[in-house]
């Protein structure tokens, strides 16, 4: 079977495995496993204040195993009101950092979408492992911060 070309989507045009063939099943699984995105991760809640010893974990197993993390966002309910957030994300057992710059959330705001310093993965060390644990811990806490949540990103292999 050849397949069909589509230049410009049209309207009401179906595009299904029966019209152009497997290749469409095959370009939707692999458009679909782009990039994962994990549930918020929650490090408090309630009326717990963030601090600098509070960590989350997060194992590495499945689809993720040999893809890379390619982005990490920052929320909470209540914002900093005195200094940024601060977040390293670590691969344990062996520790290492697999950020060159930390993630952070300023003071004031809810959200990482726009921080004065963005956050950079090391693309050295940003390779996951399976059976390894993602170790997520507060550098910088701020002040009064309540709720607060990572999201990560993944490419898979």
């Amino acid at each position: 079977m050849a397949f069909q070309v589509i230049d410009v989507p049209v309207t009401a045009t179906d595009i299904s495995v029966s019209l152009f063939g497997q290749k469409v099943k095959e370009n939707d699984d692999y458009f679909n496993g782009i990039k994962q995105t994990t549930p918020p991760i929650p490090l408090i809640s309630g009326d717990t204040v963030l601090t600098t010893s509070h960590k989350a974990y997060f194992p590495i197993f499945g689809k993720l195993v040999g893809g890379t993390l390619t982005n990490v966002w920052l929320s909470c309910t209540n914002a900093s009101t005195s200094g940024a957030v601060e977040v390293a994300i670590k691969q344990t057992p062996a520790g290492q950092s697999m950020c060159t710059t930390n993630f952070t959330m300023d003071e004031g705001e809810t959200t990482s979408l726009d921080p004065a310093v963005p956050g950079v993965i090391d693309t050295d060390h940003d390779d996951l492992v399976e059976g390894n644990v993602l170790e997520i811990s507060v550098v910088s806490a701020g002040s009064g911060v309540l709720n607060f949540f990572v999201t990560l990103e993944f490419t898979p292999a």
